[in-house]
């Protein structure tokens, strides 16, 4: 998760007035304000919200994507920043939010997986298709994409060993731990354990099966 972070901290200008879309516990917002950066947060969760609040000081947003009041926000923002978040959002809904969000000349930095087709093992993430033909409805250009798709196999690696070899309780143990490190991965593995109570589905956890039916990309979108 760290790595994610790093990756995204690094496309952020200084000077940027930053809204994290789904701060989480709000580990980038932490890195961007140690260099100065104004830095807020978005999430539906009261908890979230409390303790981002507390622990940095900052404006946090309790609200989801789509309720966002438009009328105080829009156009506050130089980088809106979702790490593995937005697939939570509907495309429909979500993407227009974003472009309003954006002050001119702004950015949109997204890091999260797709589906590469509509029928996979595990049906987490949208389709890769329907988000990019999403992001070209509302106006937004793709200026910078990385597929980061390996960085996520080892952890993937990790789980399956545990289902395998140990067992359920040993990856539900293992589910609770990717929720502080790799947000994405937990809901994921989350999502395969609750429908594997009485059988596991090891292909759904296979790393080779991960790459062959997802994809882990980080994206630099630009209004246009």
């Amino acid at each position: 998760m760290q790595a994610y972070t790093d990756l995204v901290s690094r496309r952020v200008p200084d000077g940027a007035r930053v809204l994290d879309v789904g701060c989480g516990t709000g580990g980038l917002i932490g890195q961007l304000r140690a260099r100065g950066i104004e830095a807020s947060g978005l999430t539906p969760s009261s908890a979230h919200a409390c303790y981002v609040r507390e622990r940095h000081g900052c404006e946090v947003i309790e609200s989801p994507l789509e309720a966002i009041d438009l009328d105080r926000w829009r156009g506050r923002f130089d980088v809106l920043t979702s790490m593995e978040s937005f697939h939570n959002v509907p495309l429909d809904r979500g993407v227009p939010v974003m472009r309003a969000l954006l002050a001119p000349g702004g950015r949109w930095i997204n890091i999260d997986y797709y589906r590469l087709k509509e029928q996979t093992r595990n049906r987490s993430g949208q389709l890769l298709l329907d988000y990019r033909e999403a992001i070209a409805r509302s106006g937004f250009t793709v200026v910078e994409e990385i597929d980061v798709s390996a960085n996520a196999a080892p952890s993937m690696a990790f789980a399956h060993l545990l289902a395998s070899r140990i067992g359920l309780p040993m990856l539900d143990f293992g589910i609770g731990r990717f929720f502080f490190k790799n947000p994405t991965l937990h809901y994921l593995l989350q999502d395969v354990a609750a429908k594997r109570r009485a059988r596991i589905n090891l292909g759904a956890l296979d790393p080779a099966v991960l790459l062959a039916e997802k994809r882990y990309l980080l994206q630099v979108l630009a209004p246009h």
